[in-house]
């Protein structure tokens, strides 16, 4: 054990090494940590294949990170440093302020204490919603960090913090929404997808499918950017991009990598830190006269989507479930329409609670309208639900997108981007 007058002095550096570092991080410096970890720096991160070893490595993750965070103050809850003759480990929950506001705060209390520590290995067991918990060991007189879960835009929390571009909520209305930054002039936008982190936002631009573009908007510094075309998106063709309800994959269609640029499939990127990895293609069907779009997603990693047929000009929505690993054959899925029709871009609630799609040829207006299915107690859909001619008209209508709070509902009409409140737009669970 260490001696009962060592302990202040080891309490007091290790807290003062961690809070100076931590006060850099939330300044948008990540360096501060890299300098007090020791060569051998061990990083765990669930969202992560593997873990990383070396600091080496951990620069590599964390670089990127620099100018990426910006938060107004931090507070460490319950600090406790534990010590003997050869280690210490330092635990403590926070809360993250990224603003003035009390609503922007991140709070993650409750955390458990369940640690077991040596010279070797370090053991936690934390539920998989926990946001953050940090533990620092001061072995041999060199600091080691470990982050369990990694804080501000490494984690894929639930809390939502989309500022809407500053925007006023639209109410009943339905507006035009972010002009000259999402709703573009001379240009055809579609499809928007608002991360859950409120950091990042996608949508479809550029010219007429085939030859589309996803477009990226992101914030830095607490400042949104210019919208441009997206990286993995500078060497093909793509469109109806969707993130994840966790916001750690994004999800498109694409003829990426074909000869045929008709050729559209689901592909799917996994971010890791602030960085996207490669795109994956994961649902092809071999029929070359079927077309995949519209992927949509739900919290237990399934994928529904539009299956589109070249020949027939007919569209039918299938799901694929997520397990172990990888995703299942599709399925289609049946919607009680009146007249077998084309069904086209769905939208799923990320609970499946209600799945919104575009179909012709059914009471509405005329071409493609615009229908709402609710989830019944046997797992089956409810008959389609017409919204109204707010909505439909006379027209084609896509299919709308919903915001990840589920407050607002994406209209996609004149080549722009429109917008209102979902309050009685979308019903809830005891009104059907």
């Amino acid at each position: 054990m260490t001696n009962a007058q060592e302990k202040p002095l080891i309490q007091s550096t290790i807290l003062g090494l961690e809070k100076a570092a931590l006060d850099r991080w939330c300044k948008g410096d990540p360096t501060g940590f890299l300098e007090i970890s020791a060569p051998d720096v061990v990083y765990f991160d669930p969202f992560l294949e593997k873990r990383i070893n070396g600091l080496e490595e951990l620069t590599k993750l964390y670089l990127p990170l620099k100018g990426q965070v910006n938060a107004y103050h931090f507070e460490m809850l319950d600090p406790l440093v534990q010590a003997t003759d050869k280690m210490a480990v330092l635990t403590f929950k926070m809360e993250l302020y990224r603003s003035l506001s009390p609503r922007s705060r991140w709070n993650m209390e409750n955390l458990p204490n369940a640690l077991v520590a040596d010279k070797t290995r370090i053991e936690v067991k934390l539920p998989k919603y926990f946001k953050s918990h940090k533990i620092s060991i001061v072995m041999k007189g060199v600091v080691t960090i470990a982050f369990l879960i990694s804080f501000s835009v490494t984690t894929f929390a639930q809390h939502f913090d989309f500022d809407y571009f500053g925007l006023s909520s639209p109410g009943d209305s339905i507006k035009l929404f972010a002009p000259n930054i999402v709703s573009l002039k001379n240009v055809k936008e579609k499809s928007l997808a608002i991360s859950p982190t409120g950091d990042e936002v996608f949508f479809s631009g550029g010219k007429s499918w085939p030859e589309s573009k996803i477009m990226q908007v992101k914030k830095i510094n607490n400042r949104w950017g210019e919208p441009q075309v997206a990286d993995f998106c500078m060497d093909c063709f793509a469109c109806e991009p969707a993130f994840s309800p966790d916001g750690k994959y994004l999800f498109f269609s694409s003829s990426k990598g074909e000869t045929d640029i008709k050729q559209y499939c689901i592909w799917r990127m996994e971010r890791v830190g602030a960085q996207w990895g490669h795109p994956q293609k994961i649902i092809n069907i071999t029929d070359p006269n079927i077309w995949e779009f519209h992927p949509t997603v739900a919290k237990n990693g399934s994928i529904s989507f539009c299956c589109w047929d070249a020949k027939t000009q007919f569209g039918s929505i299938y799901k694929s479930e997520y397990r172990d690993g990888s995703y299942a054959d599709p399925v289609k899925i049946s919607l009680s329409f009146d007249i077998k029709s084309s069904v086209t871009d769905p939208f799923v609630d990320p609970d499946e609670k209600y799945i919104i799609t575009s179909s012709t040829d059914q009471n509405g207006k005329g071409g493609y309208d615009v229908f709402i299915s609710y989830k019944k107690e046997d797992n089956s859909w409810s008959s389609p639900v017409n919204p109204g001619n707010r909505f439909n008209t006379s027209g084609d209508e896509d299919s709308f997108d919903v915001s990840p709070d589920g407050k607002f509902v994406f209209i996609y009409k004149q080549d722009d981007i429109y917008w209102t409140e979902a309050k009685g737009v979308i019903k809830k669970s005891s009104e059907h």
